[in-house]
């Protein structure tokens, strides 16, 4: 369903005009011109895998910008354990062994990204999924507040989940300027919720 005038494949779908999505199908969401497609970029690498996508890092061929695609793909990609949230309500929380493993996959992720210059901004437990339901292998997902910064730039978008976004995030807008340590904030705060199987922050 797009919402606010989707590009797939070239072609701008209206809003709130359902639309079904096929394998290898390119999707912008951006109201400007579709800069996503194959034929215009050169995939470099995948950021992230979603149940029903990859989001890969691209650049254009034409301008050299780098871009983040999402490529839906088949049903052998899917996650099909879930989200991490739904993990945590069904065992209560997570053991100390079983967190180290999740934290450690998600800090090597997260460390790839940010060498690549690319700031997530949106980490908690619904966009982790795991890849079976007894396994504990997790998959970073949901690239739409991604943003692609140089190493000297900073941000000041008031964007994320409340729960889970960072102080200065929260700041003035005069005084807000962050950058990728912004994820591991939320990281940690995604720690403590495997560990005691609730926020830091629910008295607040």
């Amino acid at each position: 369903m797009s919402s606010n005038g989707t590009f797939v494949n070239k072609k701008k779908i209206p809003k709130n005009t359902p639309y079904r999505l096929y394998d290898e199908d390119i999707v912008n969401l951006s109201k400007g011109s579709n800069n996503f497609d194959s034929e215009n970029n050169l995939p470099l690498s995948t950021l992230g895998k979603g149940a029903f996508a990859e989001v890969k890092l691209a650049v254009n061929r034409m301008t050299g910008e780098e871009c983040a695609r999402k490529v839906f793909s088949g049903e052998s990609n899917i996650a099909k354990g879930g989200e991490l949230f739904d993990r945590i309500i069904e065992q209560g929380h997570f053991t100390e062994d079983e967190t180290r493993i999740v934290i450690l996959q998600l800090l090597l992720g997260l460390n790839y990204l940010h060498k690549q210059g690319i700031v997530h901004r949106d980490i908690k437990p619904e966009n982790i999924l795991l890849n079976n339901y007894n396994g504990l292998e997790v998959k970073l997902a949901d690239f739409g507040l991604a943003k692609i910064v140089g190493e000297q730039s900073f941000m000041k978008t008031l964007c994320g989940t409340p729960m889970y976004v960072a102080p200065e995030v929260l700041k003035s807008r005069s005084g807000r300027k962050y950058g990728n340590k912004v994820d591991m904030w939320s990281l940690g705060v995604v720690l403590y919720i495997c560990v005691f199987g609730f926020p830091p922050f629910s008295g607040i």
